[in-house]
């Protein structure tokens, strides 16, 4: 009778190349993943800045005028708002007719994804890494409202200029 002298179980070898092939696999899968958190608060970002843009250009194409982002959630209309011009220069008060107001435009104001805050200010004294802003006055940016913030996205963009 013939007894087997194989035990059962791996080899030292065997071991040590699973762990090589499960290392190269976490190298090359962990870094596409480390950055997810922080992509996904970008992308949030843009389309929250997407969103507020698009209210503000529905508001503006019933009423004629470019208003301030607290006013977008308003039921009435504000007494006025500004008269789109050209970028870097303070564009002039209009008054708004109420029968042209469709508005609440927002329903709130957006959470920023990046500081998880809602404040809205008007371009002074603008708090750049926290607030949603609006201001004609600015230049590196082709949209009244924005986020000022100049730190820098993972593609190396500045925020403010999204």
């Amino acid at each position: 009778m013939l007894v087997s002298r194989h035990k059962i179980g791996f080899t030292l070898v065997e071991l040590l190349i699973v762990i090589i092939v499960v290392s190269i696999v976490a190298a090359i899968a962990i870094p596409k993943f480390a950055n997810s958190s922080q992509r996904a608060k970008e992308a949030t970002l843009r389309e929250c800045l997407a969103i507020i843009r698009s209210a503000g250009d529905r508001c503006e194409h019933d009423t004629g005028a470019v208003v301030e982002i607290s006013d977008l959630v308003r039921k009435a209309a504000p007494a006025d708002g500004k008269k789109r011009g050209p970028m870097g220069v303070a564009w002039a008060d209009i008054t708004i007719d109420p029968s042209t107001w469709h508005g609440p435009y927002l329903d709130k104001i957006p959470k920023n994804p990046i500081t998880g805050t809602s404040n809205y200010n008007n371009g002074f004294g603008v708090t750049a890494t926290t607030d949603w802003t609006f201001d004609s006055t600015q230049t590196y940016n082709p949209s009244p409202y924005f986020f000022p913030s100049k730190a820098r996205a993972l593609d190396g963009t500045q925020y403010q200029t999204w």
